[in-house]
């Protein structure tokens, strides 16, 4: 999956599988996280979230993780 990057304090780059709905996150922590499922509508209202920290804390992490790895 492609990445993005993206200006965070904590989120280096962003990626997403339409198809399958993921959401692909790798962390300055070295840490890649994949949520699903997650729509292409919240996909974006993240992508223009002015905060990517908070956006993610308040509509991703708490219930749609379905991989954790370490990059």
């Amino acid at each position: 999956m492609k990445r993005t990057p993206v200006k965070s304090s904590n989120i280096k780059e962003v990626g997403y599988d339409h198809d399958e709905k993921i959401l692909q996150l790798r962390f300055k922590s070295g840490g890649v996280h994949n949520y699903s499922p997650v729509g292409m509508e919240l996909y974006l209202r993240f992508l223009r979230s002015p905060s990517k920290g908070k956006f993610f804390c308040s509509n991703i992490k708490n219930n749609k993780l379905i991989k954790s790895e370490k990059e």
